[in-house]
Order: structure tokens, then C-alpha cells, then sequence
């Protein structure tokens, strides 16, 4: 791989990591978890596709200084992320120094250091402020998601499908509509970050319970099941899955739907 392309990884997997989560499959792993790594897959739609776009890969490719600034340049002009390195100057620091050494020595097997960092960052800084969020707030980010899902459905069915199952590769492929929606997506996110820093402590709910509200908001054990094999699905129903999943909150109960609203948007990586 040329180094633009090392460089285009990078930015999807940090960016990915710290702002969406990611976790493999676990054997033998409890219906609520399996719903719980599904949140993940369908919520890495959320940025990885913006920063991968051909538009990234060409300023990439075009432009001129040291890669690791770019990247960590492009990186820090994703919301949330930037809010973050302006709260916490030495992430700048850390990703920095983690983007040149893979840079320099590119992983061969398994995550890749930025990605490793990005889970960190997620996991120290970023999770538990989002489960604080109130309800408003937390409801109004996967509102957003719902809504792009919803337009996808309609004008893209194929980038639905990969928004719901591997993230976004092809942002620059989202018409006009799609990607105003897709700003505001990532605008509502950060805006239920910073009203979960002046929010309670909420309690992270326990797998089976978000599973239990996927119940009463209708699924079936079936289609539970059905959503834990999402990538096996083809195009038009898994973009249904996608579709119903972040639509589900709405469907229950504010307190309840906030609930779930928490859980896709903080499911640990």
C-alpha cells in the first residue's frame, strides 16, 4: 500500500475508533451483546466514511508537507474530535506520535496503533461523558443518524448498506441533501457531548437490558437475531435493518428511548 493509502487507513481508524467504538465478535456471546457489537457495526457509519472519501484521498495525495500533519490536521477537523484535543491537549501529543510510528513501521497483523489510541480515547474521555447526556440530547444524535439512514434508503441503497454494516467509505458519493444531513449527524453528536458534561451520572445499562428495549420497540427475538447477522444480509434489507435500528428510540417511551439512544451511542469498544 502507497502511503497515501497507509494515511487514509489511519484517519478511518482513529477516527472510527474514538468517535464510534468497534469490537469483534465474541463466540458464544449473550443475545444483548450480540446487539450490542451489531450498535457498533451500524454506528461506525457515523464518521469513517467522511474522512475516507475520494475528496480526502485526493488532498491527501495533492498536498504537500509531512503526512503525519495532514493527518493529524484532518483528524483534528472532525466534530467531537476536535473538542476533544482542545479539552485534552495531549492528544494531540499521543496521536501524533502513534500516526508516525505506524508510519514508519506499518502494522502487519491486528489493529493498528491510532486505532488502539482511538479506543483509548473513547473509552477514557468520551463514553462516559456521552452516557450523561440527558434525554433531549441523546434522542437528537440518533435522530440524526436516523435520518440519514432514512435518506439513504430512498436515494442510495447500496451506500445504506455499507453505512449500516462497515461504515461509510464513499462520503463524497452522499448527494447534496445527504451530506448536509450527514454534518448535522455529526454536529448533533457533539452536542450531546457537551450537554453530558454538566449531566448526572447515569448507570451504563447491562446488555440484556438493551435488548429488552429493542422488545418494546417491537423486535422480535427473530429479528434481534437477525440484526446480530446483519453483513450477511443483502443490500435492501440490511439498509432496512439499518433503518429500523436508529429509528428505534423514537419508537419507545422518552426515558426508555433515551436509554437505548445512550447505549448505540456509547456501546464500548
Amino acid at each position: 500500500m502507497d502511503q497515501v493509502g497507509i494515511i487514509v487507513g489511519i484517519i478511518a481508524g482513529v477516527a472510527a475508533s474514538v468517535l464510534l467504538g468497534r469490537r469483534p465478535a465474541t463466540a458464544g456471546a449473550s443475545l444483548g451483546s450480540r446487539v450490542g457489537r451489531l450498535a457498533v457495526i451500524v454506528l461506525a457509519a457515523a464518521v469513517a466514511g467522511g474522512v475516507t472519501s475520494g475528496a480526502m484521498h485526493f488532498f491527501l495525495a495533492t498536498s504537500s508537507g509531512n503526512p503525519a500533519d495532514r493527518a493529524v490536521k484532518e483528524l483534528l477537523a472532525t466534530p467531537l474530535l476536535r473538542l476533544m484535543a482542545t479539552e485534552h491537549p495531549e492528544i494531540q501529543v499521543r496521536m501524533r506520535e502513534a500516526i508516525e510510528a505506524e508510519l514508519k513501521s506499518p502494522t502487519k497483523t491486528g489493529p493498528k496503533r491510532p486505532f488502539l489510541l482511538g479506543q483509548k480515547i473513547r473509552q477514557q474521555y468520551i463514553n462516559p461523558v456521552l452516557m450523561r447526556a440527558d434525554d433531549r440530547s441523546a434522542l437528537a444524535a440518533i435522530r440524526k443518524s436516523y435520518d440519514l439512514a432514512a435518506h439513504l434508503q430512498k436515494t442510495n441503497v447500496a451506500l445504506c448498506r455499507d453505512f449500516g454494516v462497515t461504515g461509510m467509505q464513499q462520503w463524497d458519493k452522499l448527494d447534496r441533501i445527504g451530506q448536509d444531513i450527514y454534518q448535522q449527524m455529526l454536529s448533533a453528536q457533539e452536542d450531546a457531548y457537551r450537554n453530558g458534561k454538566t449531566g448526572a451520572a447515569k448507570p451504563a445499562p447491562p446488555d440484556e437490558e438493551i435488548g429488552k428495549a429493542l422488545t418494546e420497540a417491537g423486535y422480535s427475538p427473530a429479528e434481534i437475531e437477525k440484526l446480530a447477522k446483519i453483513e450477511t444480509l443483502p443490500a435492501a434489507e440490511a439498509c432496512a435493518a439499518t433503518v429500523r435500528l436508529y429509528g428505534a428510540p423514537a419508537n419507545l417511551p422518552v426515558p426508555r428511548g433515551a436509554l437505548l439512544a445512550r447505549a448505540l451511542l456509547t456501546v464500548d469498544s
